[in-house]
């Protein structure tokens, strides 16, 4: 059984891994920009102006709201050749005018129309590609659920996301079966394993995994060969100890993916203390005056 067993795990453990490789690689970078608050400035960002005439709009505008009116509006802005995630839709009744930011990764869109005049003002920035990353981190995100996900590439963004949180599920379970089923590499891998416990609460190489048959030399030179054996222990070791905050991020991630859960709802909701106790406050004129008389 194991011998069936151990290759189907490792094969796949190795292509989910290569799969997921880009979305880990997007989310790992975007987040020094996250914790840092620093984008770098690849290229200088651009802005341009533009205006629309003739724009069509819906007869019961002001009754809408929500996703419907976002939905209402798509073909106004497909005439206004913008396309892109809606973040909201802000109704000024006294301008009469509506402004509606669209977002496509690396690029913000802000569209504010007349509804008198059915004229519109599109105003385009370019962001660049730092910040499409840290956009990419943060969709869909918990905020406006409702509303969210009007635009199909952002639907498949979250269901790549989803999918890779899955399969970084599996390929740290298959990765701890992985290493538990090579008895030289226990000892060390549960040292790494507890000191990635205590910190967290307070490419395929048969080479040098599977054993080479009597009688056959390896086709390897001997700095390769202690390449990939290094590399296969860092990639152990380094898995054990971030295994904790791999979980601890793709199980958030779910959850800010879908704030509609049952889960993530109650954790939204939750019941808050307020602890009230009365308090005094000094009298600032009578202060001064004996502190007048105190000077002299």
């Amino acid at each position: 059984m194991r011998g069936r067993f151990y290759p189907l795990i490792r094969d796949l453990h190795l292509y989910f891994g290569l799969f997921i490789s880009p979305f880990v690689l997007v989310f790992a970078i975007s987040v020094f920009f996250l914790v840092h608050s620093w984008l770098p400035k690849i290229a200088s960002e651009t802005s341009t102006t533009r205006v629309v005439s003739a724009l069509p709009l819906p007869a019961d505008l002001e009754k809408l709201s929500g996703r419907r009116l976002i939905d209402t509006l798509k073909p106004t802005l497909e005439k206004a050749a913008v396309r892109g995630e809606v973040g909201f839709v802000r109704h000024l009744v006294k301008e009469e005018k509506l402004i509606i930011p669209v977002m496509i990764p690396g690029r913000e869109t802000t569209v504010s129309i007349n509804i008198g005049s059915r004229e519109a003002t599109i105003v385009t920035r370019e962001t660049g590609l730092a910040d499409a990353l840290v956009t990419l981190h943060k969709s869909p995100g918990q905020h406006g659920p409702d509303i969210r996900m009007n635009w199909f590439y952002m639907r498949a963004w979250r269901w790549m996301a989803d999918a890779t949180v899955y399969l970084i599920l599996f390929v740290s379970v298959s990765g701890i079966y992985l290493w538990y089923v090579l008895r030289a590499e226990r000892t060390v891998g549960f040292v790494l394993l507890f000191a990635g416990a205590l910190s967290f609460f307070g490419s395929r190489m048969p080479s040098s995994t599977e054993p080479i048959a009597p009688g056959k030399t390896p086709h390897v030179t001997r700095f390769r060969s202690g390449f990939e054996r290094w590399n296969r222990k860092l990639h152990y070791y380094a898995g054990l100890f971030l295994l904790f905050f791999m979980w601890l991020f793709a199980f958030s991630g779910l959850l800010l993916n879908h704030p509609t859960w049952s889960f993530a709802e109650s954790w939204n909701n939750r019941k808050e203390r307020n602890y009230e106790r009365e308090m005094t406050v000094p009298d600032l004129k009578r202060r001064v005056t004996s502190d007048r008389r105190a000077s002299f």
